[in-house]
């Protein structure tokens, strides 16, 4: 009789360690992953999100407005977090359109940038080291997608958090 509930804590152990598909925790099938919208303006170029031409397109085509309108100037890298109504495992989504004024050229820009999607969710999946996870033997993740809006209309692309890493410059 013990042998049994043995086997069977072996047995609930194991399936513990998959996600019901045969597939290792982290990496879900459907590609959904916890992440936030954030974005960056250099002190002194702020910028203003316009309407609702700012959103994500998913593989399907179909839309997300995971931000909303508002004004970005902390500081080049310094994230403002934005309104999102994404849910809060969301897949990466294939590309982003933004639309935005720079306050200090008067200039309106608009574009739609392919994200890398692969790298990104690559990324996300994989996380950083930091010297306080060293010390602990784990790793720590991103949690904002972050975009930075340059002069002269140029967009980077970071996932951020107590770091931040460059994933695209469009």
């Amino acid at each position: 009789k013990r042998w049994k509930w043995l086997w069977i804590s072996v047995l609930m152990s194991l399936t513990a360690c998959q996600n019901g598909t045969g597939q290792a925790k982290g990496f879900p099938m459907d590609n959904k992953m916890e992440w936030l919208v954030a974005a960056s303006a250099p002190r002194g170029y702020d910028i203003e999100l316009v309407g609702h031409h700012n959103y994500f397109i998913q593989n399907d085509g179909s839309t997300d407005y995971g931000f909303m309108s508002g004004q970005i100037g902390a500081g080049w890298g310094e994230s403002s977090t934005l309104a999102s109504n994404l849910p809060t495992k969301s897949p990466i989504p294939k590309a982003v359109n933004l639309r935005w004024i720079s306050l200090r050229e008067n200039q309106f820009y608009e574009g739609r940038f392919e994200l890398p999607k692969a790298k990104i969710e690559q990324m996300l999946r994989d996380g950083y080291e930091s010297r306080r996870s060293k010390m602990k033997g784990i790793r720590e993740t991103y949690s904002y997608l972050t975009i930075g809006f340059a002069p002269g209309s140029g967009v980077v692309l970071w996932l951020s958090n107590q770091t931040r890493r460059e994933v695209a410059y469009f």
